[in-house]
């Protein structure tokens, strides 16, 4: 079947799943990204990889690099947690997730990145399955 643009805009495809949290005493939704969500974690994580000696040319694709992932997990969840239906809860609230418990952060993310498909097998397998080309 050949979809319409109408079809495509009208399609439900921002999956919710919920989890419980005993800590904050009941459930909460985890979204799958929309397209610019996604771009804009993409854009977050790539601004944080940085030359491991900052001498180093940033251009040159041999040069050794590393990741500051500080805030990853409470940028992650401020663009997937949500009600019940799928309104984020804390977007553009970055800081107020940062004070939260490490461990249920932690949890949340973990489930945030299995329905956003950012977990290492399936970077691995993304990877596998493209032509390594960078774009």
């Amino acid at each position: 079947m050949k979809l319409s643009k109408q079809a495509i805009v009208s399609a439900n495809d921002l999956k919710v799943e919920f989890t419980d949290v005993p800590e904050w005493g009941g459930e909460v939704g985890l979204r799958v990204m929309s397209g610019a969500a996604r771009d804009k974690f993409d854009a977050w994580m790539m601004q944080r990889v940085k030359p491991i000696n900052p001498a180093d040319d940033p251009t040159d694709p041999k040069t050794k690099r590393t990741m500051d992932t500080q805030g990853m997990r409470s940028f992650l969840l401020s663009l997937t947690l949500c009600d019940e239906n799928g309104v984020l809860l804390f977007e553009n609230d970055v800081a107020t997730l940062d004070a939260k418990s490490a461990p249920v952060l932690n949890t949340l993310f973990d489930k945030a990145q299995q329905i956003n498909g950012l977990t290492p097998a399936a970077v691995e397998t993304a990877v596998k399955n493209s032509d390594g080309a960078p774009n």
